[in-house]
């Protein structure tokens, strides 16, 4: 979440290999919890529902970005179950650049208010809309990854890439997708078009007191990362270690 999966929709629906349905976060393998929360839409309601939405797809490559799937309890084994062929990628941000993205998007968006610091609102802001009560643990990627490495090979039909390497070259960071996903590596005009939170109140930035407690809060979530991985996660190269 808050990872340029707007952008890797947009440029995966440009590729001629490629059909992807006209929504871009369907959010089918959601809990009865999470259905029943006020912020979520249904965009199907039965499984026939949900696979009409990609139309024929015959000889193309086609996907669902959700990235609150990583979230959802029960997401993992419904995927297996239904799509055990499938291929699935998460793309993993510097979990303290995703939380004040997450915040700054609700002060943006007005569901949170200006007497909410950032602090607040990651340590107990408890706000139904949007999911804003989960800003913290929205980081805890290697909590999140597991049901799926339980039931997906690391490597073969999962990968992990880092918003890290997006910044750094969106055409490489395509490219490697496009491989993953068995596709031609397709550039289209405008790959380099990509933009950090070109949507946001700029004018929001997140102090180095509350950039140090945070990272201090997520370091251990970030070796348990590294460690399930088997590699270094990027934002932690000039960090301290747990």
């Amino acid at each position: 979440m808050k990872s340029g999966t707007t952008w890797l929709y947009q440029e995966l629906k440009k590729h001629p290999g490629v059909r992807m349905p006209h929504i871009k976060e369907i959010a089918w393998f959601i809990s009865l919890e999470t259905r029943q929360l006020p912020w979520y839409k249904p965009n199907a309601q039965s499984w026939e529902e949900y696979l009409a939405l990609f139309g024929s797809t015959d000889g193309f490559v086609t996907g669902d970005v959700t990235p609150y799937y990583m979230c959802e309890q029960g997401a993992a084994a419904e995927m297996q179950a239904r799509l055990p062929n499938a291929r699935l990628l998460a793309i993993l941000r510097d979990p303290v650049e995703r939380a004040f993205s997450q915040y700054r998007m609700g002060r943006d968006n007005k569901f949170i208010g200006p007497e909410h610091s950032f602090l607040d609102v990651f340590f107990s802001f408890d706000a139904q809309k949007r999911g804003f009560r989960q800003t913290a643990s929205r980081g805890h990627y290697a909590e999140q990854l597991n049901p799926f490495l339980e039931r997906y090979q690391l490597g073969e039909n999962l990968e992990v890439f880092f918003y890290d390497h997006l910044e750094e070259n969106p055409v490489e960071f395509i490219h490697a997708i496009d491989r993953f996903l068995g596709l031609s590596e397709f550039d289209s005009p405008d790959v380099r078009a990509f933009e950090r939170h070109a949507n946001f109140d700029s004018s929001l930035q997140i102090t180095a007191e509350e950039r140090r407690v945070v990272e201090e809060y997520y370091a251990p979530h970030d070796q348990r990362l590294a460690e399930l991985l088997g590699r270094t996660v990027p934002w932690r190269a000039d960090r301290p270690e747990a």
